[in-house]
């Protein structure tokens, strides 16, 4: 997974799996632990002999290029949020917004213009569904996690729940620069993970009420 990133060349899906590995780090036996670091020095050395070879470091435009680009994009959407903070410009409204009123809020690829959006998931469900929506939404997600996570420390249960929680904060730290769940196949994944989190919370309690 880690070799297919850095060759795909996207920051915030290798940001939001660095996240996820740090719950398991946290969380995991000195075995795993061991694991870990030694298939994170593997691809530190492939990485410093060959970075030509990875995208990831190859980009046309630099990091700091990128986040002032994007620092626009989200000022523009933050203050469509603060316009209508509570209940938002409606869902699919946002880019209509942008098509209308943006001068520039496009660029050209392959002599079409595409829309930048929010460039930013959190943004997105802020300037569409407003503040309610999208505490509604964060709690279905964090439930679960937060549930599962004191838990499993309170009664020492299968540690390879962490796996699907660390997958689930490797998707909310890359969401916060690209709206992944609009892609229906991130979404499926997404709901599924979260049922199995939720299904082995509650087997484990039903275990232990026995």
């Amino acid at each position: 997974v880690i070799f297919g990133l850095f060759l795909a060349g996207g920051r915030s899906g290798f940001i939001g799996l660095c996240a996820g590995m740090v719950i398991i780090l946290l969380a995991a036996g000195n075995k795993v632990r061991s694991t870990i670091v030694l298939c994170s020095l593997i691809g530190f050395l492939a990485i410093s002999y060959y970075p030509e070879h990875f995208s990831l470091f190859n980009r046309n435009e630099s990091a700091e290029e990128a986040i002032g680009v994007r620092s626009l994009i989200w000022a523009s959407a933050y203050q469509t949020f603060t316009e209508n903070p509570f209940f938002g410009v409606g869902i699919g409204n946002y880019l209509e917004l942008i098509k209308t009123y943006s001068v520039d809020g496009y660029y050209i690829v392959n002599d079409e213009i595409v829309y930048y959006g929010t460039e930013n998931g959190y943004l997105k469900f802020l300037t569409e569904i407003g503040l309610f929506g999208f505490i509604i939404i964060l709690l279905f997600i964090a439930i679960p996690l937060i549930t599962v996570i004191k838990t499993h420390i309170r009664k020492a249960t299968n540690f390879n729940i962490y796996f699907l929680v660390a997958a689930v904060v490797t998707w909310l730290t890359s969401f916060s620069t690209l709206y992944t769940i609009s892609d229906k196949r991130v979404f499926i994944v997404l709901a599924t993970i979260l049922a199995l989190i939720i299904t082995s919370n509650t087997k484990i309690k039903k275990f232990h009420a026995v």
